[in-house]
């Protein structure tokens, strides 16, 4: 069944899955990578950017890595997005694709990987204020997201404090969270701060 899933999903979206040997429901994930991708389609009218491969290989080094996410820990999915697109997660459950995969579009759709500039005019130090800290001879960026312009708009989206604080680690990071959280809390001058650093405007729109 899992077979004829991956083949069905290949056929509709020209997307190769690549499941892992994990047992715990993997038909469930693939139904849930199915109903992201169809908000998508819906949403952007065909227009989103879709991975040619979504690989739930559990043997990546990024999963073991520690430093990974950005020198602070493990990655529990990412995007290729610099390259083709294609998403990987860490583990084959529907809990791990309905937590990540919006996250890893938003990066798959990213504008500035197509070329978009961030306006000049924003203060990035204004809206994602951090300060640079010395660990065991390692540089690591601390971000100071309550202090962040916009830290109320990622909570009234509902968002807890650690994937907000995750937010201010890049302008990529930023738009990624903010599309996890209830969009429709987001004022018309955040939506618009929003698309500048990236997002493609019907991102906003999925719900």
């Amino acid at each position: 069944s899992v077979i004829e899933k991956c083949r069905d999903i290949n056929k509709k979206y020209n997307i190769k899955i690549m499941p892992s040997n994990d047992s715990l429901g993997p038909i469930k994930a693939i139904k849930a990578v199915e109903t992201e991708l169809e908000k998508w389609i819906s949403v952007s009218k065909g227009e989103a950017k879709l991975p040619p491969i979504i690989d739930f290989n559990t043997a990546k080094g990024n999963w073991y890595d520690s430093t990974s996410a950005y020198g602070k820990g493990t990655t529990a999915a990412y995007s290729e997005s610099r390259y083709n697109g294609a998403i990987s997660f860490n583990r084959m459950r529907n809990k791990a694709v309905e937590y990540a995969m919006r996250h890893e579009m938003t990066h798959t759709n990213d504008l500035t990987r197509a070329g978009h500039k961030i306006p000049k005019e924003y203060n990035m130090d204004e809206i994602m204020p951090h300060y640079i800290e010395e660990k065991q001879g390692r540089k690591i960026q601390i971000n100071q997201a309550d202090k962040g312009k916009y830290y109320q708009e990622f909570k009234n989206a509902g968002l807890a404090d650690s994937d907000i604080n995750y937010a201010y680690n890049n302008p990529q990071e930023f738009i990624a969270v903010a599309s996890e959280g209830d969009m429709s809390k987001y004022s018309s001058e955040f939506k618009k701060v929003l698309m500048d650093l990236g997002m493609p405007e019907w991102v906003l729109n999925l719900s």
